[in-house]
């Protein structure tokens, strides 16, 4: 019996981490959970240490580092945050996970199981959070692109990253839309720009788009398992939200 704590802001969230512990193979127990830093500090001080503990990066109020500053913990920790904002390296180095969300059921597995081989280990070395939460603190921030330069036929032409309403995969490459000007083609892959945007305004939908919040005219039920969008400029197909995406869509929609 693996006994874990969660400690995340966000309902949909929390509630989708729990789904997917329920699926691991081996058995868990949730002993605890917290949605800020100060409720994270009580939990921790008032019931049994977990043996695992959960801990998004990004709380209502604050990073969630601050909490190494209140209290000493020893346990191991598996990180968790919605924007790729820090440095994955770090991580690695010091022999800590990372989950980017939405948590993948193979990427919570390999945690686990990492987990489960420092836990078996005769003599595991320390992990220093307070060491990471400094070196995290002092890092540069991620510069997401300004602007991009596409192609308009026989010409190179920009556009500001504020001014793409949508992203979609053509058999020409990239396309961008726009509704103060033309459409660029860019000669990348969707994965590359999903990276280059600041995620707070653009999301990806499905394996085929990526959409700014700005360009959602209406949400609208597909069926009972699924969302359809209809965007502005209009996009000539039906635009809809993958079911796997659904969850994180409408943490999305409402931060």
């Amino acid at each position: 019996m693996i006994r874990v704590a969660i400690v995340e802001d966000e309902p949909y969230a929390r509630k989708e981490l729990k789904r997917l512990l329920a699926t691991m193979p081996f058995e868990t127990a949730l002993i605890g959970e917290a949605e800020s830093i100060s409720m994270a500090v009580d939990m921790l001080n008032e019931n049994p240490k977990p043996d695992l503990l959960f801990l998004d990066i990004q709380l209502s109020d604050g990073l969630s580092f601050e909490i190494f500053n209140r209290i000493d913990l020893n346990i191991p920790i598996i990180f968790t945050t919605a924007f790729d904002q820090f440095t994955l390296q770090a991580f690695q180095h010091l022999s800590i996970d990372y989950l980017l969300k939405p948590i993948e059921p193979d990427l919570l597995l390999k945690a686990f199981e990492k987990y489960k081989t420092l836990r078996s280990s005769n003599s595991p070395s320390p992990l220093d959070y307070k060491e990471l939460a400094k070196y995290l603190n002092t890092a540069k921030p991620i510069e997401y692109k300004l602007r991009f330069v596409g192609r308009v036929g026989n010409r190179l032409l920009t556009m500001l990253a504020e001014d793409i309403a949508y992203a979609v995969v053509t058999s020409d490459g990239i396309l961008l839309r726009s509704n103060r000007s033309k459409d660029l083609l860019l000669d990348q892959s969707l994965d590359q720009l999903e990276k280059q945007l600041n995620p707070n305004h653009f999301f990806r939908i499905n394996r085929h788009m990526i959409v700014q919040i700005t360009s959602i005219q209406k949400v609208e039920k597909y069926s009972l398992t699924q969302w359809m969008l209809i965007l502005s400029p209009e996009y000539h197909e039906r635009v809809l939200v993958s079911r796997a995406r659904n969850t994180d869509f409408l943490n999305w929609m409402d931060s």
